[in-house]
């Protein structure tokens, strides 16, 4: 399994337990070494004592509690100079202990091979036809990282397009089909700034943002953040304590700054740069330029009768319609201008024909 490194923690990191563990364990061994160094010669001993387990060293009386008391100052002492060296310091023992866990490197979701990269991008075409300009540009993506050390990342992207033909449904399933965990946030919310880079302390809701929280949740490197609507983020302040979302977003996604993004609420430094960024909007030019030339941008138009066609046949399958419920629906998008019809129009006629066929008959 690939790893990348996310935060600033050395291979040799020991937390405070795993020091007193290392050195009781020292103690023990070096008395048993010397122990069986004055014993050679006096007769067989039952159990070597170096072949012991450290309880069975401790019963024997090889360690008493003076030196557990003296193992304990020394890597409280060691432990503190650690998280000051690595500016962890400030943070409350659970919350080290989470940024920890993750260790001095965290698994990266990878594609294999850049078959597999052929196989999941044909699966995506035949789901959602008419997302092609996407589905091509994740496969591009898809292959590249196949070819260089594996590890899925898709550039940010920007998903344009009318207002219900299934973008951020279809960023879901981007990261549902790699395997990578995915988070979605609604930029239209007050407050959305806030669940993008966290807030600091000194707040009753204090909290990290949720991409963060989703590496350390999943502890996965690489999970896929979908913004949804960013053309209607607000672009002004709303209280002394909220970055406005553009430009918390830019941050996060600068290649100078994404590597080693501080958190405002751990003040540490994470590394965001294999982090997924996947947007969507009904219209790009609400979006500021200096945030949108960082983007990759792709068109989508609305799905024709065709693709609707496919859309319900699928969906219909995976709830279980009958195929003359499905071909019921499929006449009715025939009979309707379809111009302004979206997914979820679609989606509310495939649910009333599934009511329909599932209601009692009446004798």
């Amino acid at each position: 399994m690939t790893r990348v490194p996310i935060l600033p923690i050395p291979k040799n990191y020991k937390t405070q337990d795993e020091l007193v563990d290392h050195f009781v364990g020292h103690i023990l061994t070096l008395r048993a070494d010397r122990r069986a160094a004055f014993e050679q010669g006096q007769g067989d001993i039952a159990k070597p004592e170096k072949a012991m387990s450290d309880d069975e060293k401790i019963a024997r009386g090889l360690i008493c509690d003076r030196d557990i008391h003296r193992a304990k100052r020394r890597a409280q002492r060691m432990s503190r100079h650690f998280d000051e060296a690595l500016g962890m310091r400030h943070l409350h023992a659970t919350e080290r202990a989470r940024l920890v866990a993750l260790g001095p490197s965290v698994a990266a979701v990878t594609i294999e091979s850049e078959h597999r990269a052929d196989e999941m991008a044909a699966q995506l075409e035949a789901e959602m036809p008419w997302m092609r300009a996407a589905n091509e540009k994740v496969w591009q993506d898809m292959r590249l990282a196949a070819r260089r050390d594996g590890v899925f990342t898709v550039a940010p992207l920007l998903v344009d397009g009318p207002p219900g033909v299934g973008k951020s449904t279809w960023a879901r399933r981007v990261a549902q089909l790699v395997g990578a965990p995915s988070v979605l946030l609604d930029a239209t919310k007050g407050g959305a700034g806030m669940e993008l880079a966290g807030l600091e302390r000194g707040y009753s809701s204090s909290q990290p943002g949720r991409p963060v929280e989703a590496i350390l949740t999943h502890k996965v490197a690489n999970p896929v953040v979908v913004v949804d609507e960013i053309c209607k983020a607000s672009t002004r302040f709303r209280s002394k304590s909220e970055t406005p979302f553009a430009d918390t977003l830019l941050s996060m996604i600068e290649p100078a700054t994404s590597r080693k993004w501080d958190c405002v609420y751990f003040r540490v430094p994470f590394d965001m740069s294999h982090v997924s960024w996947i947007m969507t909007s009904n219209n790009r030019l609400g979006i500021p330029a200096v945030l949108r030339s960082r983007l990759t941008i792709v068109e989508v138009a609305s799905p024709g009768l065709a693709h609707l066609a496919e859309f319900v046949t699928l969906e219909g399958r995976k709830r279980d319609l009958s195929q003359p419920a499905i071909d019921a629906v499929i006449d009715a998008l025939q009979r309707v201008d379809i111009s302004g019809l979206s997914l979820r129009s679609v989606s509310r006629m495939l649910r009333l024909a599934e009511v329909i066929e599932t209601r009692p008959m009446v004798h």
